[in-house]
Formats: C-alpha cells, structure tokens, sequence
C-alpha cells in the first residue's frame, strides 16, 4: 500500500515538472518572439502593491514569478514596500524569521525611490479635479455664489488660495498617505461637481471639514454631533506630534475661526458679537489677551459675527461632503 502510494505521488511530481518545463520553453519562445518585434526589449511584467495584498498570497506570487517565470527576455518590476512587504513574510512564517533574507532571494536588483514633492502633488490634484474653476471670478461664475463672511473678507479669488494654502498645509502632514490625500481631494472635487449654479460653494469652511473628516473621522463625526467640543479640535491639530501646522499662519487662523464659529452656527445669527459668545476655545483665548494667536482668532470670530457669520454653512459642508461620500449623518434634509 506504502509502495503504491509513493508511485503515485512520484507520478504526480513527475508529470507536474514535465507541465512547468513545457510552460517554461512555449513562455521563452514568446518572449525571445516579442523581443525580436520590439527592438531587442524583454518583456516587462509590473506588479504592483504586493505587499498589501494577503500575506500568503503575496509569498506565492513571489515564488511564481521566482520559478515558474524564470526564463530569458521576461523582467519583473515589483513596486513594493518592502518593509511592509517583511511583515506579510513574518506573518507567514513567524516573527523570528530572516525575512529580508528571504526577499532577497527573489530580488536581483532593488532601488528607492525619490520622496516625491507633497505640495506638488497636492496642486496637481487639484488642478485635475478641476475645483480651481469654481474659483475662477469671471462675470459667467461669480454671480452664482453668494457673498458669504469668507467671501467677503477674502474675495473669491482669496478663498480659493486659502483653500490651497490649507490643504498644502494639512496634508504635507507626515502621516497622511498620497493615497489618503488624493482621495480627500477627490471628494472634494466630486463636490464641487455636484454642486449647481444656484447653490452656495462655503469653500474655506468645506475645506475644513474635509481636512478634520480626513485626519480623524471619529472626531469629525462627534464634532458634528456636539460630543466634541471647538477646543478639543483645535488641541488635536496643533498638539500633534507629527502634522502639527504652522500656527501663525493666516490659513491656519482662519481654520481656527470656521472651528469656533462651526460650533456656534446654530445660535450665531441671535449675537451681535464675541464678548456674547461663547464656547471652550474662544473662553480660552479671551483668557490669553497676550498671545498675538488669540487676539487674531477672536478677531476673526468677531468680523465673522458682525458680517454675518451664521452664513458660514459648516452644516451644509458636511451634508454635501457625506452625500458624496455614500454616508450621509442624518442631520436634517438637504437643502
């Protein structure tokens, strides 16, 4: 039975190296066919983003492309992590195992790539998304936007620097992904592009809150909510170890103001100014008369409030950032 068995088993392996060489000599006939087409070039396979894709099945694809695909003319090009790529090896094998070791069995020749510019592809975004053009003041676009606080203050043209200014800022943050940054973007365009002529666009204030909905969701929904309160946003931004941006910038005193004045627009439209208003973070800085910060944002809170600040349109932000985002916070109809 042992003996019948074990014939059996060497048939199997037999015939299964008999199929890998015949898939080896029809492969390198193809290669060697298409080398001679295109100018003497090998055949490029690129692999992308193995390493996150399922530790096992990313060790396989390894061991194909090693055995399977190793014949004359074909080159393979893996775009990888490794250092996350080393995870999914130890995830397989154990903590303890030499899995750089083992990557470099597979890897004839590896190189890192530059760092690229985040501020550069932050304006390429942009620029691709098109939102550029609702900032665009011409006599066919202006009209149909009303002059909110942010509008008048900053001019249309101002707004949509501010916005630039903001996302550069908050998203050259060392923590956040391109990949994060670019959907973050996406979204907002996808907004822009839903929006009709009619409707306001709030672009300073749907920055912000896109920029809070991106670095810490669950925040952002207990903002909306009222659980979390304008300080405990603001501390989250610029305590933060690694994305904590410039605090005196102009960008940065205006995403402060939309975070007070967020927090009070149910009952902003009723205060003729910041001495009847308050909240923790605006409390906080009447308390700190001698830092030139808080004399900016409580003064920016306090134009905000005698131009009309109930028109900031925070809530209207985040309704249309969840409408196109397939989560929509039950927070009242659309309007």
């Amino acid at each position: 039975m042992a003996e019948s068995f074990a014939e059996q088993r060497l048939s199997r392996y037999t015939e299964a190296c008999k199929s890998v060489k015949a898939f080896r000599s029809v492969l390198q006939e193809a290669a060697g066919s298409l080398r001679k087409a295109n100018g003497n070039l090998p055949l490029i396979v690129a692999i992308d983003e193995l390493d996150r894709c399922r530790p096992s099945y990313a060790v396989e694809l390894l061991e194909v492309a090693k055995h399977l695909f190793a014949v004359d003319h074909i080159v393979f090009v893996l775009a990888v992590n490794c250092e996350q790529l080393a995870h999914a090896v130890r995830a397989l094998y154990g903590n303890g195992f030499d899995a750089e070791g083992y990557l470099r069995r597979f890897f004839d020749v590896d190189c890192q790539l530059p760092e690229p510019s985040r501020d550069a592809f932050i304006q390429a975004q942009l620029q691709a998304t098109g939102i550029d053009d609702y900032f665009d003041c011409t006599p066919a676009t202006k009209s149909y936007f009303a002059e909110t606080y942010f509008q008048k203050e900053l001019k249309r043209e101002r707004a949509g620097e501010t916005m630039h200014e903001m996302l550069s800022m908050f998203f050259n943050a060392s923590d956040v992904s391109l990949r994060t940054v670019s959907q973050a973007i996406h979204r907002l365009g996808l907004l822009y592009a839903s929006l009709r002529g009619d409707h306001e666009d709030y672009g300073v204030t749907t920055t912000v809150a896109l920029i809070l909905r991106t670095f810490d969701r669950s925040l952002y929904n207990r903002f909306v909510t009222g659980e979390a309160s304008d300080r405990e946003v603001v501390d989250a931004f610029f305590d933060h170890p690694t994305r904590a941006p410039r605090r005196q910038e102009d960008c940065s005193i205006q995403f402060e103001a939309v975070i007070i004045l967020a927090a009070l627009e149910d009952n902003i439209s009723t205060m003729s100014s910041t001495e009847t208003v308050r909240s923790p973070l605006l409390d906080w800085y009447r308390g700190d008369g001698k830092s030139q910060i808080a004399n900016r944002v409580v003064a920016a809170v306090d134009r905000a409030i005698v131009d009309g600040g109930a028109e900031i349109g925070f809530r209207q932000a985040v309704r249309r950032l969840e409408l196109v985002s397939a989560s929509l916070i039950e927070n009242g109809p659309d309007p």
